[in-house]
């Protein structure tokens, strides 16, 4: 299993951190990257709380800017559109499960939707 870390933001209270990692290990979703757990990685006399997640391949973004072709107004592939109503139906999925459980992302952005395959 290949996973990846990510710190959680320093100006986070603890409450929020807590509360949020809460909600994370509870979203099972087939759009939403798997969390495994946290860690405490101690770095300059400061203590922070790292996720351990699902490895992905790259970002939405880098999707799209590592293939300009690709993109949605440059394109007239059928394949490539096709490949972009997909994303659009895996997005809205993952962000309907996680606001019917009463959450908002409030930082969606390219860089954040990340991509499998």
């Amino acid at each position: 299993m290949t996973v990846i870390i990510k710190p959680i933001l320093e100006y986070l209270c603890l409450y929020c951190v807590f509360c949020f990692i809460l909600f994370v290990r509870k979203l099972e979703h087939a759009h939403i990257v798997t969390f495994y757990g946290t860690s405490l990685l101690k770095k300059e006399g400061a203590t922070r709380v790292i996720l351990v997640m699902e490895k992905c391949k790259g970002s939405l973004k880098s999707q799209i800017f590592d293939h300009p072709e690709a993109a949605p107004a440059k394109t007239t592939n059928p394949n490539a559109l096709k490949e972009v109503c997909r994303w659009a139906k895996e997005i809205t999925s993952g962000l309907g499960f996680i606001h019917n459980q009463g959450v908002i992302h409030r930082d969606l952005k390219l860089d954040n939707i990340l991509v499998w395959g």
